[in-house]
């Protein structure tokens, strides 16, 4: 045995080689069957590994890319309908202007406007409610924060941007806000009196002395009589020791007192108020001391302790009249178109004039030993020594427009307030200060501004010579501030040459000395492009109340209706304001067409590279099967040929006897 070798079975090897190739490729075809995919690692393809990978990248890059932009397309589109939607801003500035447009009407009361100022006023309240709280995701759409925001060091300095900006900080000095035109007056009432002369028993100058005569009889008592005339003809004779009318009756017609017949003849003139006084002696047939006129004599009267109440009327007179109260001679102060103004006193008591009447809660003493019925005296009095009594017109106007009120003597300063506050409209308003205890007369101009400059003049009398009525230098000014060294003024408040894209207001009324509103850009980038910085910058103006002008920077209103001009300023302004509000909702509808054009691109595009990544990747499932079954069918014939390849060794040894057969 030693001495026998065997040959290597070659044909067993070389079959076992095939049997493991062909069982490869059957699990290759199996496992890209099972997948789907041509290559499942790196080995399927080395060459193409870098070239598929990149296609799968990209396509997976571009499908959230496209998320992205239907995203941004959804903010915007709520954007859009926060403005252009039901009950959006536009449709709140139409009903601002519909109101604006009412505010005209001519049959309105100042109630109604006012009630109509109200509602504009709360429509601005939600318009700014809308842009303020309009967001998507938590960011804030229409306030500004999605363009730019300007924040400032003062209340009274505000802004904003009317388009894309670069971040930047604006410094100002001398910062003054518009103010309003002022007239003033320099004089203060005085308040003095006159009742010298002729003046001052004023019912002995109502009429001319007419003939008394009696019937002859005889008086049964003694008795004082006052005759005061109502009248030219009729008249009421009073006791004089009771206040009792004792008769009534008139010229030409005999009356009766103590048993005596007496008629006043119609010889002499009477006005009202006219007045004669008599005594009868019992047993006697004629009158004692006829005479015309006051009872009381003026040696015998004062007039002291006068305290005139501010607004008390200008330049005229009152009469001051005894009569009987409750069974007293009392006295009390009547003014021009006899109105009593205040309660009746006792000779030599203080008397208190009403707060509304024409002497204003003036207060003074009046004493007259020896009155009688019907005394008048009549008192000239002047709050404003030079005044015409008779009064005036003064002119009250602008560069535009003009009104005029008229006043007399014995109106008072509100009086003429009120009636410059009826008629001034959109010209003038005015006021009294009382804070140093006097009535200063104050007319304001309605709007602000140098173009709203007033001019005054009396057409007739000479009401602003006399109360000294002069224009204030200091206002009547146009807003300004400086910047880099250079002074920019403004008539409205707002500054547009300032900065690029950038409004600066100043408050009305503002004072400060220096101050800054720093400016943010915050416009949001969207990229388009998933391998580069190509993209789109999304702008959205601010639209809130401020930022269109329609508050202030001091938190009033830019809309008021309560006058017939500032209602047509009201419909200039929001004619504007709405013509902003739709260029920004249409940039941001050409925003979302924008995006939407780049979301179809990238659809197409996304289509393609899987289109081109499947071409590389996929499994041809026809070629693949076919693959398959004749790896399985070389497979199986290895294994076969394999097995009979391993049986030839074994029938040899036997043949040799070398091994027993079976």
């Amino acid at each position: 045995m030693s001495g026998i070798t065997f040959a290597t079975n070659t044909a067993a090897s070389r079959s076992g080689l095939y049997l493991n190739q062909y069982q490869e490729a059957v699990n290759k075809s199996i496992e890209r069957l099972s997948s789907g995919k041509k290559f499942n690692s790196a080995s399927d393809s080395p060459s193409e590994t870098g070239y598929i990978n990149k296609f799968r990248s990209a396509i997976m890059s571009n499908k959230k890319l496209n998320d992205n932009l239907q995203d941004n397309v959804s903010m915007l589109q709520t954007a859009d309908y926060a403005i252009t939607g039901s009950g959006g801003i536009s449709s709140i500035l139409a009903s601002i202007r519909e109101r604006a447009v009412q505010a005209q009407n001519a049959t309105l009361t100042s109630q109604d406007k006012q009630n109509l100022q109200q509602e504009i006023e709360d429509l601005i309240d939600e318009l700014d409610s809308v842009a303020t709280t309009t967001e998507f995701n938590t960011k804030k759409l229409l306030n500004g924060e999605l363009g730019a925001t300007l924040t400032s060091s003062d209340s009274g300095l505000a802004g904003y941007a009317t388009d894309k900006i670069d971040s930047a900080s604006y410094h100002f000095t001398d910062i003054l806000g518009a103010t309003k035109h002022l007239f003033d007056a320099d004089n203060a009432p005085t308040g003095s009196i006159d009742i010298t002369g002729s003046d001052y028993d004023y019912s002995s100058s109502l009429g001319t002395t007419a003939t008394f005569t009696l019937d002859g009889s005889n008086a049964t008592a003694d008795g004082d009589f006052e005759v005061v005339f109502s009248s030219s003809t009729a008249f009421d004779v009073y006791n004089n020791d009771t206040g009792v009318v004792t008769a009534s009756g008139t010229t030409g017609t005999e009356f009766s007192v103590n048993g005596v017949g007496v008629t006043i003849a119609a010889d002499g003139t009477n006005d009202d108020g006219y007045k004669y006084n008599f005594s009868l002696t019992n047993g006697n047939n004629t009158l004692t001391t006829v005479e015309e006129g006051n009872r009381g004599l003026s040696a015998n009267t004062s007039f002291t302790g006068a305290v005139w109440g501010s607004d008390a009327m200008m330049n005229s007179y009152f009469d001051i009249k005894f009569q009987y109260d409750s069974g007293t001679l009392k006295y009390a102060a009547y003014d021009p178109d006899g109105n009593r103004m205040g309660s009746w006193t006792a000779s030599g008591e203080k008397f208190t004039a009403y707060d509304s009447s024409k002497l204003d809660g003036s207060e003074f003493n009046f004493t007259s030993a020896d009155a009688g019925v019907g005394d008048t005296w009549r008192v000239q009095f002047s709050n404003y020594d030079g005044l015409q009594s008779a009064g005036g017109t003064v002119v009250v106007g602008n560069a535009d427009s003009s009104f005029s009120v008229s006043y007399t003597g014995s109106d008072k300063l509100s009086d003429v307030v009120r009636s410059i506050n009826a008629n001034g409209g959109d010209v003038a308003t005015a006021s009294l200060d009382t804070s140093t205890g006097s009535s200063i007369l104050n007319i304001e101009a309605v709007e602000y501004g140098e173009e709203s400059r007033l001019s005054m003049y009396d057409s007739s009398g000479d009401f602003v010579s006399t109360l000294g009525l002069t224009e204030d230098a200091t206002t009547g000014t146009d807003a300004s501030l400086k910047y880099n060294g250079q002074e920019h003024t403004s008539s409205s408040g707002y500054f547009y040459d300032v900065g690029d894209n950038l409004v600066f207001e100043v408050a009305n009324e503002a004072d400060i000395s220096a101050g800054y509103v720093t400016a943010s850009d915050r416009t949001a980038s969207q990229q388009t492009n998933i391998n580069g910085p190509d993209g789109i910058s999304m702008f959205i103006r601010d639209i809130s109340a401020s930022g269109l002008g329609l508050i202030r920077a001091d938190g009033t209103y830019g809309v008021d209706v309560t006058t017939f001009t500032g209602a047509g300023n009201a419909i200039s302004l929001v004619d504007s304001v709405s013509t902003t509000v739709d260029s920004t909702a249409s940039k941001i509808g050409s925003m979302v067409s924008n995006l939407d054009t780049h979301t179809s691109f990238i659809s197409n595009m996304y289509n393609a590279y899987e289109s081109n990544l499947s071409l590389h990747e996929d499994t041809d499932f026809a070629e693949e099967t076919t693959n398959y079954y004749m790896a399985s069918a070389g497979r199986d014939a290895a294994a076969a040929m394999a097995a009979q390849a391993n049986l030839q060794p074994q029938r040899v040894l036997q043949l040799l006897g070398l091994i027993a057969g079976s």
